[in-house]
């Protein structure tokens, strides 16, 4: 399966509680370009609030907006060396909206030590 979505894993410093935030702000403008409903649709993330890390769909024209704005927001909000980025598979199935899209994430996009 291609890479396409992206894994945000943030540092310590950062409380999670703020990146779902962020992630809210980010998705208010989508909705100012793509229209509620289709973002309603086509918006995708998962989340794991103990391991900091969020894990937001590219495979639409809508999750690509998603991104681009979320990493924007996020990097001026936490700085550069709050998060990492990374490409992963997108076939986390994460349930769709703002708040109902949390989940904990499937075994292949958690960390992997050593």
């Amino acid at each position: 399966m291609a890479l396409q979505a992206y894994r945000y894993e943030f540092n310590n410093s950062v409380a999670f509680f703020d990146v779902l935030a962020t992630l809210d702000e980010a998705i208010t403008n989508v909705e100012s370009i793509h229209g509620t409903e289709r973002v309603r649709l086509d918006a995708r993330f998962a989340e794991d609030a103990a391991r900091g890390v969020l894990v937001i769909d590219a495979t639409t024209e809508v999750g690509q907006t998603l991104n681009q704005l979320f990493v924007g927001l996020a990097r001026r909000e936490f700085g550069d060396t709050a998060f990492t980025i990374a490409r992963c598979r997108s076939d986390m199935h994460p349930r769709r909206g703002k708040r109902s899209g949390r989940r904990r994430l499937p075994r292949h996009l958690t960390v992997r030590k050593g």
